[in-house]
């Protein structure tokens, strides 16, 4: 879900849900109507993808002319209304899903589990993997994926005195202070609180070996790792090293253009937008992993697949997922759309390797997570990124915005 939230993409995890849906691999297998009868399978896809599927989609049905695949393309902006009414029925067969969505609709009943034999999964990380797990059970697979890496304008750098990409914490703390001091006017760009800031936050607790929730899926931001690392998301606002507002709509990559802004965190899609809308800096940027404190660990984003529970064509629906999360349609899929694979394998394709940020993408994929799949997410971030914007204009400490988040997101939580 790369268009939410930034645009979201996606959180997830263990969820501690009664009313999972009813599905497993023995009523799939045996409900609705058999792969080989011909028949139509319906399927929603958002934004840009929905757009793209259509396309990408004829292929199945080359192979499987028995099955016919109408693809609406439906606006992020009112799916996730559309899907709440879609889970009592008269939805579609298949249909993209945030990841974030993940553990409200599993909670609802009207996903089907998806059975093993469909996908294996190690063909995808550990992290892509999780997110469609909710209560030890698979109700969704990834389609594709995002995650979020440092770019950083290698002239700046240079200009700087500074010779290699920042690796750690320390070495970004020092490249944010000299490019200040060389003439831009911040040294990197966060996100000072606001919707989705959480996004930004999460990767430094989990470098610092802390994460939002538990094993037991309770909350835990008053741990010390927690609150280090909003100790050191803070530090960048107390210096002056990074705006403590920015305008809605912001475009960070204006700024980056003109140099006010050298460094900031992003994922894939902003990698395509400069080389499009601003061709003056070929050759004058690089992306890297994010850097490291006990780990380099950064979000994960993407969406995943899932069958509904009313579908009629269950066999037919799951034979089209498991063609979609092949590596051959994934990458097709990259080179119609431009979203990195969930499947490994896509990894190693020339389409995907000839462009060496690609690489660092992939292999930022396989150090990367998502929170816990709750049912009540949307509530929990919406108590999780006041505090950051707190955080930013200093008018909470990094101990009192930990203690915040645990108060006002353990309460959602029930934890």
């Amino acid at each position: 879900m790369r268009r939410i939230s930034l645009l979201v993409i996606s959180t997830i995890g263990l969820a501690t849900i009664s009313a999972c849906g009813s599905g497993g691999s023995s009523p799939s297998a045996a409900s609705g109507v058999k792969a080989d009868t011909k028949q139509t399978i319906t399927v929603w896809a958002m934004g840009d993808e929905g757009k793209e599927l259509g396309t990408v989609a004829k292929a199945f049905t080359a192979a499987n002319p028995n099955i016919t695949v109408e693809v609406t393309p439906i606006d992020w902006g009112v799916a996730h209304d559309k899907l709440v009414a879609a889970m009592s029925g008269g939805g579609p067969d298949v249909t993209q899903l945030g990841t974030t969505w993940m553990g409200e609709f599993a909670a609802s009943g009207g996903l089907d589990e998806i059975p093993s034999s469909v996908v294996d999964k190690s063909q995808f990380s550990d992290g892509a993997w999780a997110t469609g797990q909710v209560d030890g059970k698979t109700y969704g697979v990834p389609w594709y994926v995002e995650t979020r890496v440092l770019y950083y304008r290698t002239d700046l750098l240079a200009k700087a005195g500074i010779t290699q990409a920042p690796a750690t914490w320390d070495d970004l703390r020092a490249a944010a202070i000299k490019l200040k001091a060389s003439g831009s006017k911040y040294g990197i760009s966060l996100q000072p609180g606001g919707d989705g800031s959480w996004q930004q936050v999460m990767p430094f607790v989990w470098s610092a070996g802390g994460d939002l929730f538990d094993d037991s899926g309770k909350v835990s931001a008053s741990s010390d790792a927690f609150k280090q690392a909003l100790a050191e998301y803070q530090w960048y606002f107390q210096q002056g090293l990074s705006a403590t507002s920015q305008p809605k709509g912001y475009d960070v990559t204006k700024d980056f253009a003109t140099g006010d802004v050298p460094m900031f965190f992003s994922g894939p899609w902003t990698a395509g937008g400069l080389k499009k809308d601003h061709p003056e800096l070929d050759g004058k940027w690089a992306v890297v992993q994010v850097p490291a404190k006990a780990s380099a660990t950064s979000f994960l984003g993407g969406s995943d697949m899932v069958i509904l529970n009313s579908s009629e064509h269950k066999a037919a629906a799951e034979k089209f997922v498991a063609w979609l999360e092949s590596a051959q349609t994934q990458v097709d899929f990259f080179k119609a759309s431009g979203d990195l694979p969930a499947n490994k394998t896509a990894w190693n394709d020339p389409a995907i390797t000839a462009d060496p940020d690609n690489k660092i993408f992939t292999t930022q994929l396989a150090n990367a997570k998502s929170p816990l799949p709750t049912p009540k997410w949307d509530e929990i971030a919406g108590k999780f990124d006041p505090w950051i914007e707190k955080l930013a204009l200093g008018k909470a400490s990094a101990d009192q915005a930990a203690t915040g988040i645990q108060a006002d997101a353990g309460a959602v939580a029930g934890s």
